[in-house]
């Protein structure tokens, strides 16, 4: 009796789980500001943290996001690479989010110009951005 309550439990459970579709575009964020600052972790390493506030700017809700953060310094030079990624934004229509990013700069010349850099001295921007948005009734 015990197993046949498993069984129809979990046929249950298959027929009522949906699989969704996710529609991937190329557009739909803009970055809105930045900012980065730096501090020593307990091992004495810099340790950067990246400050971003980010727009949506489609009709539809975005739940997903990636991109590459590109900065340069006041020279043109292009000092900053660094993916980012939010898997659960869930970025509503019109809405901004405010978020953050924070890694160690051991070994990593984007993150130690985060941690030791003054972002007024920067120009940035969100370049290979990658939104996805849910398609479809739930």
């Amino acid at each position: 009796m015990k197993k046949l309550i498993i069984i129809i439990s979990l046929l249950i459970t298959t027929v009522t789980a949906q699989a969704h579709e996710f529609k991937v575009s190329d557009h739909g964020i803009e970055l809105k500001s930045y900012d980065f600052h730096g501090k020593k972790d307990i091992l004495g390493m810099d340790e950067g943290t990246l400050y971003i506030t980010i727009a949506n700017t489609t009709d539809a809700e975005i739940i997903a996001w990636s991109g590459t953060f590109i900065c340069d310094n006041a020279l043109g030079d292009q000092v900053i690479t660094i993916g980012l990624k939010d898997e659960n934004s869930n970025l509503s229509v019109d809405g901004e989010s405010a978020g953050s990013f924070r890694k160690s700069s051991f070994m990593d010349d984007s993150w130690s110009t985060i941690a030791t850099g003054d972002s007024e001295n920067y120009n940035c921007r969100l370049t290979s951005i990658r939104t996805a948005k849910q398609t479809g009734d739930q």
